[in-house]
């Protein structure tokens, strides 16, 4: 069905620019995660500024 609505390639492009968002999203989200951590992991040590 996406093949007729869109057409072959339309599709294709459709299925590639998804996944490359999504590979985005990921990374955005592990960076945020690995910051929360950090600054979690920094708080609990306040000697670490030392």
């Amino acid at each position: 069905m996406v093949v007729w609505v869109f057409g072959w390639t339309g599709g294709k492009q459709l299925v590639g620019t998804s996944y490359i968002g999504a590979k985005e999203k990921v990374a955005e989200q592990s960076a945020a995660h690995k910051a929360r951590k950090a600054e979690k992991k920094a708080a609990k040590r306040p000697d670490a500024d030392v």
